[in-house]
């Protein structure tokens, strides 16, 4: 069984989250952004990483058998329970709102 049980296919995606954010950062820090502040080297490695970190684990644990078998073509890409799915969009959307509303007063544009 690829999919053990939805924790462990969780943990898997939320590994994938993390390494995911661990990535952008190095981009972000050493390419984006010349000559970042401490504050936002601090934000992007506890925050930002977090945060993918959370939302890869919430969506990952809505990944169950159906998914393999619309891989097999059994049933309907996409017909598995998507609730976990939405909810990591929508908390991702949020933090992305919260982000451009507050990165000035936190010294968060480098």
């Amino acid at each position: 069984a690829v999919l053990r049980s939805p924790r462990y296919t969780a943990f898997l995606a939320g590994l994938g989250g993390l390494a995911f954010a661990v990535v952008e950062n190095l981009v972000y820090l050493n390419v984006y952004i010349p000559d970042p502040s401490p504050t936002l080297v601090l934000w992007r490695y506890t925050v930002c990483i977090g945060i993918h970190t959370a939302c890869s684990f919430i969506a990952g644990y809505g990944i169950n058998e159906k998914l393999l078998a619309a891989v097999r073509g059994e049933v309907k890409f996409l017909s598995f329970d998507k609730r976990f799915f939405i909810f990591a969009m929508v908390l991702h959307s949020l933090y992305n709102i919260f982000a451009v509303l507050v990165e000035s007063k936190l010294g968060l544009r480098g």
